[in-house]
This record gives structure tokens, C-alpha cells and sequence, in this order.
């Protein structure tokens, strides 16, 4: 089987695909959004949504990665 099928028939590369869609609509959203707040100056706001957006971009565009962050914070907390 070629890697190319075996990723289809699990599903990854469908799982990547509407991450990397949903992902870039975020982005989008936070740049229009981000925008808004700069012509308000609201500068805590511009802050909030950066640091929204890099969380959201870290999991729709690496989400393994992520995961595993995420893991080995839960291990950290639950063996000290």
C-alpha cells in the first residue's frame, strides 16, 4: 500500500486538510479583528487576539506537536 493511500484510508490527510482551512479562516478573522482594535486603540485587545491566534494557528497547523505539548504539561503537573 503507498503512503499515499494508507494516509487517505486513516484519515489524516482529510484531518489536515480542514485544519489547515479552519486555521487559515482564523487567521483571517484575527487579522480583520486585529485591525479593528487598532483603529480603536485598544492595545490589550490587539495583545489578547495575537496571543489567541498563535494558539489557535499552533494547533490547526501542528497538531501533533501540540498534543504532545499538551501531554508532556499534564505529565509535568502530575508527577510534581
Amino acid at each position: 500500500m503507498t503512503a499515499l493511500a494508507q494516509s487517505l484510508s486513516t484519515g489524516v490527510s482529510l484531518r489536515d486538510w480542514i485544519l489547515a482551512v479552519v486555521g487559515t479562516f482564523v487567521i483571517v478573522l484575527a487579522v480583520f479583528r486585529l485591525v479593528g482594535a487598532w483603529l480603536e486603540n485598544a492595545y490589550g485587545r490587539m495583545a489578547s487576539i495575537i496571543v489567541a491566534a498563535v494558539v489557535v494557528g499552533g494547533f490547526c497547523f501542528f497538531p501533533n506537536q501540540a498534543i504532545t505539548f499538551i501531554k508532556s504539561l499534564w505529565n509535568l503537573f502530575m508527577q510534581g
